[in-house]
Order: C-alpha cells, then structure tokens, then sequence
C-alpha cells in the first residue's frame, strides 16, 4: 500500500467519522432545543397556574365574610323558630279565649 493510498483511507475514515459527529451533534442539539421548549412550558405552565391560584384565592370568601354567613344563617333559623313558636302559641291561645 502507497502513502497516497494510505492517506486517502485515513481521509475517508476521518471523514466517515466527521460525518457520524456531526450526526451526533445535531441530534444532542436537537435534543437540547427540545429540551429548552419543555423548560420553556413548564415556566409558563407554572406562572399560569400561580395566576389562577392567586385569582381563585383571592375570590375566596375571607374569614370575616364566611363569620357574616354563617351568623346571617343562624339568625334567620332564630328568626323563623321565633315566628313558628309565636304562631303556636297564639293557637294555644286562642281555644283558651273561646271557651
């Protein structure tokens, strides 16, 4: 075997494996582009799901809000088992009158 055969076989070899790096390059880079859109989306994804958070806590009836329910709700069960109990009472009431 020449040099000059001997230099065109490591060329092409050389060459070969240029070609399988690059190849491997551009998968890694495309992995990488790939990789930084997840990251991307999660970031924005996250930030979304802060804001909706932050949003549905926000509309979320505080303590003094949910006390102000709750004791409306109480006074008008008081409010109705005071009228039901006035309302039987002057039933009561009225046999006695009759008689």
């Amino acid at each position: 075997m020449s040099l000059t055969e001997t230099l065109q076989l490591v060329t092409s070899e050389l060459t070969a494996k240029t070609l399988l790096l690059q190849d491997i390059n551009d998968t890694i880079t495309v992995v990488a582009d790939a990789l930084l859109l997840v990251n991307i989306g999660l970031v924005v994804g996250g930030a979304a799901l802060c804001i909706v958070l932050f949003y549905f806590c926000s509309r979320k009836p505080n303590d003094s809000r949910l006390r102000d329910f709750k004791h409306d709700k109480v006074k008008r069960i008081v409010t109705e088992r005071r009228r039901l109990a006035s309302v039987a009472s002057r039933r009561l009431q009225q046999p006695q009158e009759q008689q």
